[in-house]
């Protein structure tokens, strides 16, 4: 029991680590207080050793009972015992305390604090960018927009900088040091990037246990929005340009080394410059997000192979996902219908991966993108294609719906 239990305790801590936030002890800090953690519990185990070999040299080697009312205490040797047993006993009592309790242990070190606050510094620049004062009335002034099923936190209509700007807050009970590294040094890379059909991001921030995310406002809303609320009706040429629009944005998310891993018509914003692909990244925060808040973006647009998965939001993305899940995107655009609507999460792994059921192609559906819908859905997404080839199908599909 004194090897196991710390043993237990270590492994179990490494696996949630690795699980939740993606690499043990990233940072290091983190790593720093992984090697405290395991100094004291492997000084802790051979004490608790130590005082048991005692105790079996005693009761075995020397054939003395270390019970109390078995001892001969007018003997030598079972005075000596006791004295041993219970001196050892008490060092490592003592020591064990000493360590665990001892103040130094539970105060942070100065790496960690040091990086707190470079944390705090940077996400108050990344929250204004490129100014050196806020508006606290544009700040106040935030709008709530439609809330959405299973949607990570509230989205807020609200002004910066003298533009209309989306404000994304999510509130955790809990946040650790590593995820506000990720956040912050993912909204980073995020800003320096130049795409032209991926929403962009304004900046990040962070207050306590809230995280904010900006990002522009797109009047015209989602696509979702504009096939189911709005019901609007849209040319061939237009449902093609759309997806082409779509693609177009997936193919300059992959050529920066990214995925996106839940690509739905909730995630595509419809702007006066096209169509452009949101909600891409942040995927720690969101598995995070998906343990201490009941937050999934799986659903009727995922691939059989993440739906397998377990887990509530998705992982290990690779093209093949994003292209099966851009298929039933535009299949969307040519059906004007929802994919499995009502449907529940568990009912869809049996039915999409299990059973292997698609949506159906509707029958005036041009040749060529139905064809091309069929190939997302492969079954094998060894055979689905890659966005790169989508694209010049798609565009060869503009050029004629334009003539």
């Amino acid at each position: 029991m004194n090897i196991v239990l710390p043993a237990i305790v270590l492994a179990a801590w490494g696996w949630l680590q690795c699980k939740y936030s993606g690499i043990l002890c990233a940072s290091q800090p983190m790593q720093e207080l992984l090697h405290s953690t395991s100094r004291v519990t492997l000084i802790w185990t051979v004490c608790r050793l130590l005082r048991g070999a005692v105790g079996l040299f005693a009761q075995f080697g020397l054939r003395l009972s270390i019970v109390p009312e078995l001892m001969d205490y007018s003997s030598p040797k079972h005075i000596l015992a006791s004295i041993l047993y219970i001196s050892v006993l008490l060092l490592s009592e003592i020591l064990c305390y000493f360590l665990v309790l001892d103040s130094h242990f539970f105060k942070k070190s100065a790496g960690v604090r040091e990086m707190e606050a470079s944390i705090t510094a940077e996400s108050q620049l990344l929250a204004v960018p490129g100014r050196e004062e806020a508006n606290d009335e544009e700040a106040e002034s935030l709008e709530p927009l439609p809330a959405r099923k299973h949607a990570l936190g509230a989205i807020y209509k609200s002004r910066h900088d003298f533009q209309q700007v989306a404000v994304r807050r999510v509130t955790f009970p809990r946040l650790n040091t590593y995820l506000w590294e990720e956040f912050l040094d993912e909204i980073e890379q995020l800003r320096r990037c130049s795409f032209q059909h991926v929403s962009t991001i304004i900046g990040g921030s962070f207050d306590q246990l809230t995280v904010q995310l900006l990002t522009p406002y797109a009047v015209l809303g989602s696509l979702h929005a504009m096939l189911h609320e709005r019901k609007e009706v849209m040319s061939l040429l237009r449902k093609v340009t759309t997806a082409r629009e779509v693609c177009m944005g997936m193919r300059e998310l992959y050529a920066e080394g990214r995925t996106h891993g839940h690509l739905t018509s909730y995630n595509v914003l419809i702007t006066e410059e096209g169509a452009k692909v949101a909600d891409a990244g942040l995927h720690k925060l969101k598995k995070f997000a998906g343990v201490v808040l009941n937050y999934t973006n799986k659903g009727a647009w995922s691939s059989p192979e993440q739906l397998q998965l377990r887990g509530r939001t998705t992982s290990k993305v690779v093209e093949s996902d994003d292209v099966y899940s851009f298929g039933v995107l535009v299949w969307e655009l040519v059906s004007g219908e929802e994919p499995f609507p009502s449907v529940s999460l568990e009912a869809l792994r049996d039915m999409v991966a299990g059973q292997q059921l698609r949506p159906e192609i509707p029958p005036d559906t041009e040749e060529e993108l139905g064809q091309l819908i069929k190939a997302c859905w492969n079954a094998n997404p060894g055979r689905r294609p890659v966005f790169s080839k989508l694209h010049s199908t798609l565009t060869e599909l503009c050029i004629r719906a334009e003539g």
